[in-house]
């Protein structure tokens, strides 16, 4: 029985270690794909409302200390920090939209309430220069097995390029719309004046037929009915024309 007792154990503990083994693996994925591509990765202890380590960020292969370049070293209070980077860095119309989200208060407040997750976009400089990027910050919030604190891990990516690059595709799209609207007002505009240009001589036609009818015998009167029948036919075989011609164009079959 003693010895059923501790397969049973041992056969346990494999498994469970095994699922630990598992969730550690998906845990590095996860937190791979996360930092991956981005520019800053640090973290943050918001029960204690504060930051323990530099942060840096690379950019172009350097490495820049952020705490210092608003006049912080580490540990320091983290809704400090972000006060100082929201009134240097961030652009000005984008600050009170960046504090309301990153601070403290807001943030532990998402977290209990169920929330663990927030990304979030804004306008910032360049550290040490005037340009200004586009930021994507991503913050991630658990809570510790060890002390119970509520950690959060941040990481900042650039998103300049593709924020430009949907702008340029954007607007590509609305000339695209603009010139198609256009191009269905100029056919509604030209269907519409087609269709009284053609309604015209083939009233005529049938105008002369009905006086030619009723002058059966009368010669001279058929030869004008005939001729004015022969000038609107003309006419509308002119205007069928101009519309295949215009038709062709638009397929790339008629060099102008």
């Amino acid at each position: 029985e003693r010895r059923k007792t501790e397969i049973e154990t041992k056969e346990r503990l494999e498994k469970i270690n095994e699922q630990l083994r598992k969730n550690l693996i998906s845990e590095e994925r996860y937190r791979q794909a996360m930092t991956s591509g981005a520019s800053t990765v640090y973290y943050v202890n918001l029960t204690a409302n504060c930051i323990v380590e530099e942060i840096y960020e690379t950019v172009r292969g350097v490495r820049i200390p952020l705490l210092n370049e608003v006049g912080l070293s580490a540990p320091c209070r983290f809704d400090e920090f972000a006060n100082r980077w929201a009134d240097r860095m961030v652009a000005g119309q984008e600050k009170e939209s960046f504090i309301k989200v990153y601070n403290r208060e807001s943030l532990m407040e998402s977290f209990l309430n169920g929330k663990a997750g927030i990304v979030h976009e804004f306008q910032s400089k360049l550290c040490g220069e005037d340009s200004i990027r586009i930021l994507r910050q991503t913050i991630l919030m658990v809570r510790t097995d060890i002390a119970g604190d509520v950690t959060a891990m941040c990481t900042i990516k650039d998103v300049t390029k593709l924020r430009e690059e949907e702008y340029k595709k954007k607007i590509s799209l609305m000339k695209a719309y603009e010139s198609a609207k256009q191009a269905n007002e100029a056919k509604s505009d030209f269907l519409s004046r087609m269709s009284h240009d053609i309604r015209t001589p083939i009233n005529g036609i049938r105008g002369m037929v009905d006086i030619c009818r009723f002058n059966l015998g009368n010669r001279e009167k058929e030869e004008e009915c005939l001729d004015k029948i022969m000038s609107a036919s003309g006419f509308l075989l002119d205007l069928v024309n101009d519309v295949l011609d215009m038709n062709k164009l638009e397929s790339g079959e008629i060099a102008i």
